[in-house]
């Protein structure tokens, strides 16, 4: 008897595009994930009827809200969504902020942010025993196919830019 999983949802709110993108890439590839893509708190707030089991979240917003009210409204709505922050900088005390505020976890976005998300989300996915029936992991972007992805994505917007 085969029995297929439903997606896990996971909400990434996040305003720049090409952080998204590469989420969006690496995401695309994976049948386990059902990617929900926000600019804005608000935005995630009013989606959260989606009932995402993953919310990966900028701290750096240009929102009304703050990352960390924002925190604290997701864990008020579901005490188990696990969330990530996503930090620009390593300054320990903006991480330590957001996880009172209920964050579960945080990454810096760095050359090597992407991979430590999807790290961190094998792990969470192990936790809960969500199997990847079809996922095999050499198929999987390297770092190096993501940095392809990003100069053709970097060169057709410069292209656009220059041809208006």
């Amino acid at each position: 008897m085969n029995i297929t999983q439903a997606p896990v949802p996971i909400f990434v709110v996040e305003n720049s595009n090409v952080f998204v993108k590469m989420l969006d890439y690496i995401f695309s590839k994976d049948i386990v994930f059902k990617f929900y893509e926000f600019k804005s708190e608000e935005e995630c707030l009013k989606n959260l009827d989606k009932n995402p089991a993953v919310v990966i979240i900028d701290h750096a917003l240009s929102g009304i809200m703050n990352a960390s009210d924002t925190i604290q409204q997701i864990k008020s709505y579901d005490a188990n969504i696990h969330i990530i922050a996503l930090l620009n900088s390593t300054e320990e005390k903006l991480a330590a902020k957001l996880l009172n505020a209920g964050a579960s976890d945080y990454v810096f976005k760095d050359t090597q942010g992407i991979e430590v998300i999807n790290s961190k989300l094998e792990t969470f996915l192990e936790k809960r025993n969500v199997k990847k029936p079809f996922f095999i992991k050499e198929v999987k972007p390297s770092l190096k196919s993501v940095g392809y992805f990003l100069l053709i994505l970097i060169a057709l917007s410069l292209g656009v830019y220059y041809y208006k």
